[in-house]
């Protein structure tokens, strides 16, 4: 019975069929076990049938083992802290971990470890020179620190290895525009829109690249998208007022400044550009 349960429980991680993009992970064997742990005390129970004191030391042993299981799973969850503490055992359990590197360099980034961060990214590109992933989060770094065409390069490299990398048509979107590269960017922002045409921010950027191309009708239209998908985004909020305002549209502007404002009550250039629409609105 207790092969049964195993061999069972485990039929449908084994490959027959995909489930997930790993071939083999620890979870996989938790409900199967129970088969081994039955099959186990049946076991026990058999061999030790003419033991004295069987019950006493049958339950001894259990409360030993449960004990020993107890300290080392409390041992074990403490490398489940945060990504910090995550990744980093298990580069020590680990060698030429590519993605741990990367999701350490992730979680770095995000504690404001920039320096340490790009590191990882550097180092699981040192591993596999293939990892999308990296090369994205990499480029994210750079390009926050003003190294535009460093990020470029990073970009690009994600989508060698992956086109169909939306966030990263995105991103090099935005680094084009810094460049001043508008029509390939919005090549770009199309490509995203493509392959994730729930992309909010893809929208939003498209929208702003219009915009500066002097498309105020189409960049409306962008921003209109972005807000259908997130209606609660205060910034889009915010340039969609700015383009209605320069259309002479000065009530709708208004209500997208003041939605923004709703939304986000520290935008201090929000609250300028409604000033300056009010003081528009009440000239005679």
């Amino acid at each position: 019975m207790g092969w049964l349960w195993f061999l069972g429980m485990l039929a449908p991680v084994i490959g027959l069929v995909q489930i997930s993009t790993y071939a083999h992970a620890d979870r996989y064997t938790y409900l199967p076990q129970i088969g081994l742990s039955m099959a186990a005390t049946w076991l026990v129970a058999d061999w030790t049938v003419n033991w004295r004191h069987r019950r006493a030391l049958l339950g001894s042993v259990a409360a030993i083992v449960l004990l020993v299981l107890l300290i080392a799973s409390h041992h074990q969850t403490s490398y489940w802290r945060n990504g910090i503490t995550l990744w980093t055992h298990t580069l020590e359990c680990t060698t030429d971990n590519s993605y741990a590197h990367n999701n350490l360099g992730i979680d770095l980034t995000r504690q404001g470890a920039t320096a340490e961060g790009i590191a990882q990214y550097r180092e699981a590109l040192r591993i596999d020179p293939n990892n999308a992933a990296a090369h994205y989060n990499l480029g994210i770094e750079l390009f926050q620190q003003g190294q535009t065409q460093e990020a470029i390069d990073q970009y690009r490299n994600a989508l060698r290895i992956n086109p169909a990398y939306a966030a990263a048509h995105n991103n090099l979107g935005l680094a084009l525009v810094q460049q001043g590269q508008i029509e390939e960017a919005i090549a770009h922002y199309h490509q995203a829109l493509r392959l994730d045409p729930d992309n909010s921010a893809a929208f939003e950027n498209l929208g702003v690249a219009l915009f500066q191309q002097g498309r105020t009708g189409d960049a409306i239209v962008q921003f209109r998208e972005a807000l259908r998908i997130n209606p609660a985004d205060a910034h889009v909020h915010s340039d969609l007022g700015t383009v209605l305002f320069q259309q002479g549209q000065t009530d709708d502007a208004i209500a997208e400044f003041r939605e923004a404002l709703r939304l986000d009550p520290e935008d201090v250039n929000t609250r300028e550009k409604l000033d300056i629409a009010l003081r528009r609105e009440t000239k005679p």
